[in-house]
């Protein structure tokens, strides 16, 4: 499992998100690209810390920082993690982005990819209704997840 990431995410996000999650279990979030590969080859999980994977994107960081909302980066991260995984679980902060990820993963190549939305949320909450599309090579398929499925 890779998690491809930045650390510079408004305070919200990172009470919440992987990133916290990741560092709270003692990760090294800084890796060099070696050392993330062995850590996935030893361990079956790393981090890729975004900034070390796609330099030019620091650029922008100063204007998403004054905007302090969404931009295309928060959607653009995820389909470019540099691992390149055939697996993909990814949320979208918008039901309207669902199903267009969806469909970017499959011109991708996934062989298995899901696209979940709860709540305004990009992740899957156990306290809303959350709505999920599944990406399986060349067919979509949505499922709505329900409490019971999760519990």
């Amino acid at each position: 499992m890779t998690e491809s990431g930045e650390t510079r995410q408004p305070q919200r996000v990172q009470q919440i998100g992987i990133i916290r999650s990741v560092a709270a279990f003692g990760i090294n979030l800084d890796m060099n690209a070696d050392k993330s590969r062995q850590a996935l080859d030893e361990l079956g999980v790393c981090f890729l810390f975004a900034p070390k994977y796609h330099t030019g994107f620091r650029h922008a960081m100063p204007v998403r920082q004054q905007l302090k909302t969404r931009t295309l980066f928060n959607v653009l991260g995820p389909l470019i993690n540099p691992a390149h995984p055939p697996l993909a679980l990814i949320g979208v902060y918008t039901p309207e982005l669902v199903l267009p990820i969806a469909e970017t993963l499959r011109v991708l190549g996934y062989q298995r990819a899901a696209v979940v939305h709860s709540g305004g949320m990009d992740e899957v909450r156990s306290m809303r209704r959350r709505l999920s599309r599944s990406c399986m090579t060349a067919k979509l398929k949505a499922i709505n997840l329900r409490r019971r499925i999760l519990a």
